[in-house]
């Protein structure tokens, strides 16, 4: 199982270890509960892919583009329908993102 070290986070190191196999669990729970509103659709699909993307070298992810994963991550966390760990992890991750989007610092995902 692959690991992704993701910038921002909130260990000593400033960074947050996933794995890839949670990142995709948590895309699939994502992926379930995309709302009907198309402009809110499309943005959780783009969260959807990126946690689903194959990383094969670092990926950095502008200031603006991690703040609009934040709020995508946000808007799904509260929805009902989405269960209580998955509902942590967009919330985790989340806050990463918006950590890098205040800071407005490049979001970096890098595999281990």
């Amino acid at each position: 199982m692959a690991a992704i070290t993701i910038s921002h986070g909130i260990d000593f190191f400033g960074e947050l270890a996933h794995s890839t196999e949670r990142l995709h669990t948590l895309a699939t729970a994502l992926s379930k509960v995309l709302p009907t509103r198309k402009a809110h659709r499309e943005d959780l699909e783009q969260v959807v892919q990126l946690l689903r993307h194959e990383l094969t070298e670092p990926m950095e992810i502008e200031p603006e583009q991690a703040a609009a994963v934040a709020a995508a991550l946000r808007r799904a966390a509260d929805d009902r329908f989405l269960k209580p760990i998955p509902t942590k992890e967009a919330v985790l991750l989340a806050e990463c993102a918006e950590r890098a989007a205040t800071d407005r610092e490049t979001w970096i995902w890098r595999q281990n």
